[in-house]
């Protein structure tokens, strides 16, 4: 077993095995009891016929969950282990005699089967209680009652409100991502609604085994005719909770249309808003096909790009983020492309049949290589990203501008201990600077224009947007999305530089504001006042 928790949960299925009406654990940082009112072991003969042996034969067993013979040993790894039952006590210590263990006979009579645990390293506070809350979820929906230090941890399912009960399952709908299932009431696993099309629970009724791998932590689909037969019927569910909630429809549930179009009696859901933009914006088959038509690139980046943004708005290619490939189980858009024609191919097959000119238009497509698997391979990308200013073309302030950073540029470098990068000014919308990571920063137009208009406090701002840009060890002329470690490294680089960094955003200031030819305004001039009165 994967776990202490696992291994519990297969001592609870063997006391469930031996009929047993009550399961009662107790358990403490150093010795855990798990003991029920079944038939436990009754003679000699049966204790070894099923005790010392491993993977014995289950067929002539009436067992609920038993079917590999191996449950009992799972607690051996981190416990050993004294078992009482009717005359005989069993006490198994792997680590002190390895797989030799001790039958004693003709003890005074108990009922049932107790297995006393002694940890072999004694648990903290946190893992005594993790390993409650653990054995509370994996047997949450046994039929038969189970308690840890009195408290009951499990429900009868029977009794509890379920959205939908079928004739082998119990079912409760949520608006999560996993369908937790459970086998007769033991946690089995947890499985993604973009595959399964419903997130809740499952619970399969006492009679209802389902076929799990050896470890009970997953479904042996191709085997298990129970699984197939509720898988219909959970898909069949989520398609209808998608059409009900069309119009707020999850990742999950995109996943789950997107898988479900191999089928050729699901195409239709093609239709739905399943493939993701740029943008962060969903459209159906209907945007991808006139983009198709019109002959405009596809191509796919991550999301939040910038310049993906950019030409989606501009309607200068179809870009398609990542995700969208992962939802269709590719990785290029080539693939895509190539796996449509093929999932219309059934359809498609005369000009009059559904899904013919679409895969007539995927066709076009591929054969042109109206596609670009990177996106800096598109046209319309070079286009955008060819955007620095020539330096004649500048103004003759913005000039300046420029030179009184790249005076101080090195003081910034240096503080971050990065290569000197070349800056320079560049066009650019919705953003304010970019970089290649290694050799250059682009300053946008409209952020140079911000800074002078700002004074000393927009030369010190984009003082913090040169440090930004320094912290990019990539091109990030695509992307605003930064992880929680670039912005724990960005707000480290303020406060442990900031006064070498304010002093070159005060240098640059003091350089540009005595060199302008402009009337500096009041507001400028209190800053340029400030300054040599501090220096």
């Amino acid at each position: 077993a994967g776990s202490l928790g696992k291994a519990v949960a297969e001592g609870v299925m063997n006391s469930i095995d031996a009929g047993c009406t009550r399961i009662a654990i107790t358990l403490d940082q150093n010795k855990m009891v798990i003991a029920d009112d079944g038939h436990g072991l009754r003679t000699r003969d049966e204790i070894l016929s099923v005790f010392e042996v491993f993977g014995f034969d289950h067929s002539q067993h009436q067992r609920e969950f038993g079917r590999f013979g191996l449950g009992r040993g799972q607690m051996w790894n981190w416990t050993s282990t004294v078992w009482r039952t009717h005359t005989f006590s069993l006490d198994v210590d792997i680590r002190a005699r390895g797989l030799d263990w001790n039958l004693t006979t003709d003890l005074p009579h108990v009922d049932g089967l107790s297995i006393e645990c002694s940890f072999y390293k004694p648990l903290s506070n946190v893992e005594r209680l993790d390993l409650e809350d653990e054995i509370a979820k994996l047997v949450a929906y046994c039929a038969v009652p189970v308690s840890i230090n009195g408290k009951a941890v499990s429900k009868d399912p029977t009794k509890a409100k379920w959205s939908i009960e079928t004739e082998e399952a119990f079912i409760k709908l949520s608006e999560g991502n996993t369908l937790s299932v459970y086998n007769q009431g033991v946690f089995v696993c947890d499985l993604y609604r973009g595959n399964v099309g419903i997130a809740g629970v499952l619970v399969t009724k006492r009679g209802h085994n389902l076929t799990l791998n050896m470890a009970r932590n997953d479904i042996l689909r191709t085997e298990c005719k129970l699984w197939r037969k509720l898988n219909t019927e959970c898909q069949g569910l989520g398609v209808k909770q998608i059409k009900e909630r069309k119009a707020r429809q999850t990742d999950s549930d995109r996943d789950f249309l997107a898988r479900q179009t191999a089928d050729p009696a699901h195409l239709a859901n093609l239709r739905e808003p399943i493939f993701t933009l740029a943008n962060g914006k969903h459209v159906g088959w209907d945007r991808f096909y006139d983009a198709l038509s019109r002959r405009i690139p596809i191509t796919s980046t991550e999301s939040g790009s910038r310049i993906g943004e950019q030409l989606v708005r501009d309607k200068l290619a179809f870009v398609l983020a990542e995700t969208t490939l992962a939802r269709f189980g590719v990785q290029t858009v080539a693939g895509l492309l190539l796996l449509l024609k093929a999932r219309m191919a059934p359809l498609a097959e005369g000009p009059l049949q559904p899904w013919h000119w679409s895969a007539r238009a995927l066709q076009g497509a591929i054969e042109a290589r109206r596609y670009h698997d990177d996106i800096r391979e598109c046209p319309a990308f070079r286009q955008i990203n060819a955007s620095r200013i020539a330096n004649n073309e500048l103004t003759a302030e913005q000039r300046l501008f420029i030179r009184c950073f790249a005076d101080n540029n090195f003081i910034i470098a240096g503080q971050l201990e990065k290569p000197r990068r070349e800056l320079f000014i560049a066009r650019g919308e919705g953003i304010e600077a970019f970089t290649d990571g290694s050799s250059y920063i682009g300053i946008t137009e409209e952020s140079v224009g911000r800074a002078i208009q700002g004074g000393l406090s927009g030369f010190v701002r984009m003082v913090h947007l040169l440090v930004h840009e320094y912290l990019h060890s990539d091109d990030d002329s695509g992307s605003h999305i930064h992880d929680p470690e670039f912005h724990e490294a960005f707000h480290e680089a303020i406060l442990e530089c900031g006064e070498e960094l304010h002093s070159a955003a005060s240098r640059a200031f003091k350089v540009y504001a005595s060199q302008t030819q402009k009337r500096l305004g009041k507001a400028k001039a209190r800053d340029l006042d400030t300054l040599e009165a501090t220096t």
